[in-house]
């Protein structure tokens, strides 16, 4: 049961998988506790499709929606994806009404399926675009029963990697670590975003890790596409980090950290 109570959904999967793959799970099944009894465990503080992610990759070692985007180049060039499951074929079509929300902002890859429901990853251009796009889809009762729209971007790998933390072996998230680099590669503001989620777990290996991907996403694809040390310096100055009311604080600390990290790449340059 994964999801706040009152609000929760049930994610099915084998207690002898999620067993064998997570020490934590593990304890709770086969331990003197009443997730061993019930044969059912409660999980609270996550959002059912980042549990459902984490499930597949506990089972597959990958997980199937971010493998499609990256063996798609047209779809892979966007920042954000809407992936829509269980949506029936009417006229008009999911694609026209994509088309019709956002014109050539978005670009979509159908999954195809036999059958009267379709699969279909959209390219959205940021994530306002594909809330709208989700919100859209269901007020328009778009879906069969199981269907749903969720939003796929650096921030379901970066939920998968602190799920795998918390529950398995970060050790074994290498494939996560190196899709949230492609997926980060050139795009300021998605780093910025991962770094706000995990700065305060620096200490903890998933929240070391992932800062570690935003430093070499910083210095070694971004930073070094600058041209001299000046104007390296003056792009690190003026860097729009985030845009949340509230968190100047946070703000001040994350350039802080770009600066020491442009820092080093100059004294590398003198070298």
């Amino acid at each position: 049961e994964v999801g706040e109570e009152g609000d929760a959904e049930d994610v099915w999967a084998h207690s002898s998988v999620l067993a064998a793959r997570s020490h934590v799970l593990e304890a709770m099944f086969c331990g003197d506790f009443q997730e061993a009894n019930e044969r059912r465990v409660k999980i609270r503080d996550v959002q059912v499709h980042h549990f459902r992610a984490f499930v597949e990759f506990l089972y597959t070692g990958s997980i199937r929606v971010v493998r499609d985007i990256q063996e798609n180049a047209a779809l892979a060039s966007y920042e954000t994806h809407v992936h829509v499951e269980g949506v029936h074929v009417k006229d008009p079509s999911l694609k026209a009404v994509g088309d019709q929300l956002f014109g050539e902002l978005l670009g979509a890859l159908f999954v195809a399926n036999d059958g009267p429901v379709q699969d279909a990853i959209f390219g959205v251009a940021g994530r306002k675009v594909a809330t709208a796009l989700v919100s859209r889809l269901y007020t328009e009762s778009w879906f069969s029963g199981a269907g749903r729209a969720v939003v796929v971007d650096a921030e379901l790998l970066v939920e998968v990697a602190l799920l795998w933390d918390k529950y398995a072996e970060l050790s074994g998230s290498d494939w996560i670590v190196s899709q949230l680099r492609r997926v980060l590669r050139g795009r300021v503001e998605s780093v910025s975003m991962v770094m706000r989620r995990v700065w305060f777990m620096r200490g903890c290996a998933s929240g070391d890790v992932l800062i570690d991907v935003c430093r070499t996403v910083f210095v070694e694809e971004i930073m070094f596409e600058k041209g001299d040390a000046a104007e390296l310096l003056d792009w690190s100055c003026s860097l729009d980090i985030m845009d949340t009311p509230g968190q100047g604080q946070l703000e001040a600390i994350i350039r802080l950290q770009v600066l020491r990290w442009a820092t080093d790449v100059l004294n590398n340059w003198r070298r």
